[in-house]
């Protein structure tokens, strides 16, 4: 079993490799993902997605670059030109330091794909939990 720390959301191996599936599948159907030489870079604190998104690249058979959470504009730029990666994963709360990475004129990267994830509050993933128990 695989948990959140911050919010607090538990899945089993079965619903990891269901959700990296689909994340993978997700990905090969909007063409986000053509070849093995693209690269996914991953840009979130650590939770769930982390694992999803990993798991996802693997079953793709395509190359992974996670980015320190802390990192800033220029930290993103220099990893996503050096990655030269094409799928950007970014956590909602990243998304200002992507902005700003964004409007860097030495950015080279060839990004084409920018997906933003939303990992589930406390309070969503108490509901969430609730509901599949009444069901």
């Amino acid at each position: 079993m695989q948990l959140d720390f911050h919010t607090k959301e538990a899945l089993t191996f079965g619903q990891l490799q269901s959700r990296a599936h689909s994340f993978a599948s997700e990905l090969l159907a909007r063409g986000a993902v053509k070849t093995r030489s693209d690269v996914i870079l991953f840009f979130a604190d650590n939770s769930i997605d982390y694992a999803v998104v990993l798991l996802g690249a693997i079953y793709l058979g395509v190359m992974w670059s996670p980015v320190t959470p802390a990192s800033g504009p220029f930290e993103l730029v220099q990893q996503a030109n050096d990655s030269h990666c094409t799928v950007l994963v970014v956590a909602h709360n990243k998304a200002p330091v992507v902005a700003k990475s964004l409007r860097d004129e030495t950015l080279t990267s060839e990004l084409k794909t920018i997906i933003l994830i939303d990992p589930m509050q406390p309070q969503e993933s108490e509901n969430a939990k609730q509901e599949s128990a009444d069901s």
